[in-house]
């Protein structure tokens, strides 16, 4: 590709230069010729200039457009004639038009675009006249048509029409038309994007009447005399100053932005979106300024494809803002490659899709090579300036304050109703409303005793699930939970405590003085007499009863004293479980803990799975996978968490199967310091964060201590790892722990806390460790989608972890909906396999994490 841009002062200097005009690139008689025109001309001047391009280059696709100010080599051109000639070598190029109509745009567009379709399309410029910015149905089914190739170019500028606005598409030249070319090429490479940068200021506002494009009232007042009140001095507000801040809105996860084009004496406004009744809406200030970065970061990302051509079609009101920020934003176009374009009134971008833009940078980036050399780095110097700020923009600013002080005291009452609502939601489970497992050590210590535990499981919950549906299922566990409790008032009266573990799990806690062998036969009778009352399922339209499979593993408490720590309480509680796992395997109602008798897995496989691990480390079959976590919203890659396997032949072991058998051995220190060193090394410098998963074990072993604090030290980013505390149940002594994290906080790590939010969790320990970042059990995600208790309880925790500075991660991500809920409640970060699923990590080094 050979691109050459040349500035004409008049018509009669372009036609007299043109026979003599040889474009450098090469043959003329090969490849093909892309001539863009971006002139003030009268409509006649220009189907003059049409036809003489035709002539010199019958090879080429003309387009064109009458404006009054365009660019070319970094520069901002008033009442321009330029041409840009492209020589494309192994390029095809097409061009078609259509008369455009507001009215008839979306069928406009659908037979211009329809005309273009082929396979090998890699983009389209547009030009246009005759519609405005509101006319977004233009493009309402043209991605379908052209499998979302981008069209790039923009609408006539209003202030063009003086010399008489026209569209030129080879020799044809008219007003009232869309053209459009299609550059078709398999070795074509292609960039596009549009810079936009909004400031939202001032309150929210509520809109209460809407219809269509017709803005009438927010919050109770027209939409002219709310811009009025925030923009105006002397009780009256430009229409201009109402178009330069547009408003806002929301719906889903996408953002709009939408301005008056049109004012009517009843105060209402038409807008160039569509807004729905009932959402809220904001101000937003736009200033050139405000782009200039991210448009640098953008053009970082492709200088290193050396690109041969920039096209830009920018919008004409970056002029009348301009504060010398123009010129700036147009080097830095200039530097990756010859610039050329105009300015619209009306910018046809791609982000994030199809649309028909306002104020914005909009640039289509071209190349034909192959392999290329870089530019260097330092090629986009940062240049800072200070702005101005437009005047309007303090009266808005004086107004929100004053908004904000009349909001002070309602703010307060909804305040400390949250919180009643966070503290009560904390402290029981969602669904049975009973306390959970975080509240068992606060109910416990009203009493003297505690002769022992049960803990008792719904084993049979799955197929109830599959049978009838989660939700019948729900309540099931609803109707059964009351039962439970219902029983252990009968009983034990007020001598006892149930607790919600899980889903289909309870935790009884016998605080009276009570033996062991009376303690199995009570709680097997309360049992038996649960099963023998028939559950009432006419509305499941079932033809037999619904049974329910319990199952119980009972705990004794020696003498029976209350345990002197948390911990001793947790131990009772898995000593139980290992009991109703018991009563399970041998058909049993009830099975009572014996010592020396459990252990978590079968010894057979505890000794087969330390063999698979000593082999594995010695073999250097351990693999690292790595779990991306993506930023909300955006959903780019913002992290990896780190994961232990094992390879075996062509699969991996996962650590569910290895784990628990070597928790308490030199294995499991020797795994965690082979993930720690696999983990920093690959990871190491690249950019982004990453986090490795350690038991609290890990900190308290000297050998795994040394390796961690050694590693982060030595790292080039140290700011991007991540410790992941898992099992924050182990902790006996938090101060002590936090001691033990303080050297490695300093030397750059961040720390992470697991499974926030389950019943292991001891919430107000675990803040105080000032973790960066939480991540909320999936319990509590999992089910948000159909569970509105679970929603409401993220929901309080993310508003309390932000408001302590902590950013937060939703893990068990495992649809669209709850992908969607999470995102709308504000949590920070998102992971789970509706958004990618675990790799080894090299693979994502390969794949994930260069995009």
């Amino acid at each position: 590709m050979y691109v050459e841009n040349r500035q004409f002062q008049s018509l009669p200097q372009l036609l007299d230069s043109l026979p003599d005009w040889h474009p450098a690139g090469g043959d003329e008689q090969t490849g093909c010729f892309l001539i863009q025109v971006f002139a003030a001309l009268t409509l006649e001047e220009a189907k003059a200039l049409a036809k003489q391009l035709k002539l010199r280059f019958p090879n080429s696709a003309v387009i064109g457009m009458s404006l009054n100010n365009g660019l070319i080599g970094g520069r901002h051109v008033e009442t321009p004639i330029i041409v840009s000639l492209a020589h494309l070598q192994q390029s095809h190029i097409e061009t078609s038009w259509h008369t455009v109509t507001p009215e008839t745009c979306e069928q406009d567009g659908r037979a211009l675009f329809s005309q273009l379709d082929a396979a090998d399309n890699r983009a389209f410029i547009c030009f246009a006249h005759g519609i405005d910015a509101s006319c977004q149905q233009l493009f309402g089914q043209v991605g379908k048509l052209n499998n979302d190739v981008p069209i790039v170019g923009g609408i006539v500028d209003h202030s063009a029409e003086a010399k008489g606005p026209w569209v030129m598409v080879d020799e044809h030249c008219a007003p009232g038309i869309i053209g459009a070319v299609a550059l078709r090429s398999h070795r074509l490479k292609v960039w596009q994007s549009a810079f936009l940068e909004w400031m939202p200021v001032g309150r929210r506002m509520v809109v209460t009447r809407a219809e269509g494009h017709r803005l009438y009232e927010v919050d109770g007042e027209t939409i002219a005399d709310a811009y009025a009140r925030y923009f105006s001095i002397n009780g009256q507000c430009q229409f201009e100053v109402c178009q330069d801040f547009p408003l806002l809105f929301r719906q889903g996860n996408q953002e709009f932005y939408t301005a008056a084009i049109k004012a009517f004496d009843d105060g209402s406004m038409e807008m160039t979106e569509a807004i729905p009744e009932g959402v809220q809406v904001q101000f937003s200030y736009f200033h050139p300024k405000l782009s200039q970065s991210r448009i640098r970061q953008k053009l970082h990302e492709i200088q290193t494809e050396a690109p041969e051509a920039v096209f830009l079609y920018n919008c004409a009101s970056r002029i009348f803002n301009d504060d010398g920020c123009i010129e700036e934003e147009l080097a830095v176009f200039e530097e990756l490659a010859p610039s050329v374009g105009g300015y619209c009134f009306g910018e046809f971008a791609a982000v994030p899709s199809q649309r028909i833009a306002h104020h914005s940078v909009t640039y289509l980036s071209l190349s034909e090579k192959g392999d290329v050399v870089a530019p260097s780095p330092d090629t986009f110097v940062k240049n800072e300036r200070v702005d101005r700020t437009l005047s309007p923009v303090f009266t808005l600013i004086n107004q929100a304050f004053t908004d904000l002080e009349q909001l002070n005291e309602s703010l307060e009452d909804e305040v400390a109703q949250k919180t009643s609502a966070l503290l009560a939601s904390a402290q029981q489970h969602p669904l049975t409303k009973l306390p959970n497992r975080g509240q068992l050590v606060t109910r416990l210590q009203q009493y003297q005793r505690l002769s022992g535990m049960a803990v008792i499981k719904l084993c049979n919950l799955g197929w109830i699930n599959h049978g009838v549906g989660d939700k019948q299922g729900d309540q099931a566990v609803i109707w059964l939970a009351a039962q439970l409790a219902s029983h252990t008032e009968q009983v034990w009266p007020s001598a006892a405590e149930l607790f919600q573990l899980s889903g289909s799990e309870w935790l009884l806690a016998v605080c009276t003085d009570v033996s062991e062998v009376n303690l199995l036969r009570q709680l097997e009778k309360m049992l038996r007499d649960i099963d023998v009352i028939e559950y009432p399922v006419s509305a499941l339209q079932l033809d037999t009863p619904l049974n329910f499979v319990l199952k119980a593993g009972v705990v004794a408490q020696p003498g029976g004293k209350m345990p002197a720590s948390d911990i001793k309480l947790n131990r009772m509680v898995h000593r139980a479980k290992q009991a109703r796992r018991e009563a399970l395997a041998n058909n049993k109602l009830v099975s009572l803990f014996q010592p020396h008798e459990h252990s978590t897995i079968d010894p057979v496989d505890a000794i087969a799975a330390m063999a698979t691990v000593k082999s594995a480390l010695s073999e250097n079959r351990v693999v690292v996978f790595g779990h991306p976590i993506l930023a909300s919203g955006e959903r780019r890659l913002a992290s990896i968490e780190c994961l232990v396997r094992i390879r075996l032949g062509n699969e991996y072991i996962s650590p569910a199967q290895f784990l628990p058998a070597v928790s308490h051995s030199e294995l499991y220190s020797q795994l965690s310091r082979e993930v720690i060193r696999q983990s920093i090394e690959m990871l190491d410098g690249q950019a982004v964060r990453y986090s490795i998963n350690l038991a609290p074990q890990d900190f308290f072993n000297h050998t795994t201590y040394e390796c961690l604090l050694q590693h982060i030290r030595a790292a080039q980013t140290p700011q991007h790892i991540g410790l992941e505390i898992l099992e924050t149940e182990q902790i006996v002594d938090y101060a002590a722990f936090a001691e033990r994290l303080q050297p490695l906080r300093e030397a750059g790590a961040r720390l992470i806390i697991d499974d926030f939010g389950s019943g292991y969790s001891n919430m107000n320990e675990i803040l105080k460790l000032s973790p960066e970042v939480v991540k909320f059990d999936g319990s509590l995600v999992s089910d948000m989608d159909t569970n509105p208790q679970q929603r409401l309880m993220v929901e309080h925790l993310n508003n309390l972890c932000q408001s302590l500075g902590i950013q937060t991660t939703a893990e068990f991500v495992r649809n669209q909906a709850i992908c969607e809920l999470v995102e709308s409640i504000g949590v920070d970060y998102l992971q789970g396999f509706y958004l990618a699923k675990p790799l080894p990590l090299t693979e994502l080094l390969r794949g994930v994490l260069p995009q």
